[in-house]
Order: C-alpha cells, then structure tokens, then sequence
C-alpha cells in the first residue's frame, strides 16, 4: 500500500509546477486564490487520473499498475507476530480515489497541507514470505498473495518550513504522517504451510475474519513506512522545485 500514498503525494507536490513541464490538462493553483483550499483540493483530484501513464519527463512511473520492487514489515508485539517479506508488488485503481477535503496552508515561512481521500476499492498482488505467529497459531509459507482494500481512507499531513538555497525559496519538509483506514479488507495467501490446502484454507479464513483486529496490531509499521517512502519523493521534488513555482 505504500504505493497508494505515493500516487497521491505524486500529485499533490507536482500539480502545482510550471505549466511548461506538466501537460495542459493539470490544474495549477496559485497562493493569490480567493479558495486555495478548494483549488488545492480540485487540482489533486484532477491530478490522480491523468498520472495513469506516468509523466516521463518528472521522472513519475505510471500508477496503472503501482510497482514496488519489494517491503518488509516486522513482526507485531501482540495477536501477529509475523515477519512479512513482499516482492513484485503491484496496485491496481489507486486512480480512482475520491479527494474527500484539502487544506493548503502557506506562510512567510512555513508550509501546511493535509488531504483525504477514499479509495472505493484497490487491489495489490504480490510475492511474499511469512514466518510467524497469528492469534498464536503458527503461520509460514512462500508464494502469491492477494490483497483487496474496500473504501479505504487516507489521511496524508505535510509540515514544513521555507529556507533559502542558492537565491531562491525551497520547502523542507519537518514532519509528514499518513493514517490508512480501510472499511473492509480480503487478504488470501497461496502455498501457505508448504501447500497443505486444509491448513491454508483455514489459516485464510481466520485472517480475513479477524482482519480488523491484525491490521491494528500492524497499522503503525505500514502507516511508518509509508509516510517515509512519501517523505523521500517530497523532500526530491522541493529540493528540485523552487516554492515560487510549485505555488506561483
């Protein structure tokens, strides 16, 4: 799912460079808008579809599918202690998300931008190795898994601060968080316990019936995750990107 906060991200910090490098069908936003706040929140919905095939020349992979080479999650302290090993990851319809509200916040010398969304339905697939404990049952296995979120909502908060780099005005991000809540959740793991149907079919069904349950015992290491991997793209497009032209 980290690829999920990427896309939107993706969207928010370019959206807003100059005209000259994005196509003609993005919308840009400038800080003398009497609605920034509207403005911000129009420009990143326009923004999601139009990522579908990437833009080569800002260096910003297609999202149809998202691919992540791989990730690792530790294991948990409570019901899921398990060690998650994830290869050739890859996201379906993250376009699709619905920006909920945004909020731009611009100041002489600071930075604020807070967006929310809801993705009605995502799907990831995925190579993964598991070794671990579920709701103290053991639980290994290598192979193909699955993952289907449903009316996922995803809470994203910037912080940053303005500082001069060679003349002209920069952002640096201090602080960015993401908050991922989905409504419903379908995991499914092929070849779990070296391919015993019985002992995989059961160990899928508890997981999906307990998944609420686990994902918040897992919840902090994605939503880490994810916000440094998002961190990272924001902190290269604003040490690129002068303020002035990512709002003009």
């Amino acid at each position: 799912m980290k690829i999920l906060i990427f896309t939107v991200l993706s969207s928010l910090l370019l959206l807003c460079i100059e005209g000259a490098t994005l196509p003609p069908s993005f919308k840009i936003c400038k800080r003398s808008e009497p609605d920034l706040n509207a403005c911000f929140k129009e420009a990143v919905q326009v923004a999601l579809p139009l990522l579908k095939d990437g833009i080569s020349d800002l260096g910003i992979p297609p999202a149809e599918p998202l691919y992540v080479n791989s990730m690792t999650l530790g294991g948990g302290s409570g019901a899921m202690k398990v060690q998650q090993n994830y290869k050739n990851v890859k996201i379906y319809d993250i376009i699709n998300a619905k920006v909920d509200d945004a909020t731009l916040k611009v100041g002489d010398k600071t930075f604020d931008a807070t967006v929310s969304i809801t993705i009605p339905k995502c799907r990831a697939e995925a190579d993964y190795d598991l070794d671990g404990q579920i709701l103290m049952l053991p639980i290994t296995g290598n192979g193909k898994c699955t993952l289907e979120f449903e009316n996922a909502k995803a809470l994203i908060i910037m912080k940053g601060e303005l500082f001069d780099k060679k003349g002209k005005t920069h952002v640096k991000l201090g602080e960015l968080k993401v908050d991922l809540k989905p409504e419903n959740a379908k995991f499914h793991f092929d070849n779990l316990f070296d391919g015993d149907k019985q002992l995989s079919d059961q160990m899928n069904k508890l997981i999906n019936d307990s998944w609420k349950d686990l994902y918040e015992e897992v919840k902090d290491g994605y939503n880490d995750m994810l916000a440094g991997l998002v961190k990272n793209v924001a902190d290269t497009v604003f040490n690129k990107v002068p303020y002035d032209e990512l709002l003009p």
